[in-house]
């Protein structure tokens, strides 16, 4: 068990850590738990740290690509491969820009 003293250093040291530096210090906990005897470079441990988020965003970026197909702001498109590819519609972007069009117009009046 560390000693008051060590506990209380340690944590004036997570006090002078900014919030960024402190949840990258969450993250390698994180990381270290799941992969005990990893070691590596300043390099590689950014690289861990991008890998980890990698998942968490592709699960977010799902959610979002799927409300976005629903409200017609992206458009799936099936390749011959059998993977998907999403793009903006034309007849949105032609809206869009008309819409721009029309507003600039009317403040030019």
């Amino acid at each position: 068990m560390p000693s008051p003293r060590a506990t209380g250093a340690a944590r004036k040291r997570r006090k002078a850590l900014s919030s960024t530096a402190m949840q990258l210090a969450a993250d390698i906990r994180c990381y270290c738990d799941a992969n005990p005897h990893a070691r590596d470079s300043l390099d590689g441990i950014a690289w861990w740290l991008t890998w980890q988020r990698f998942g968490t965003t592709k699960r977010n970026l799902q959610g979002a690509i799927k409300q976005l197909v629903a409200e017609g702001v992206l458009k799936p498109h099936q390749l011959a491969d059998g993977s998907t590819v999403f793009g903006c519609p034309q007849s949105a972007v032609r809206s869009t820009r008309s819409g721009k069009v029309a507003r600039a117009k009317a403040v030019a009046r």
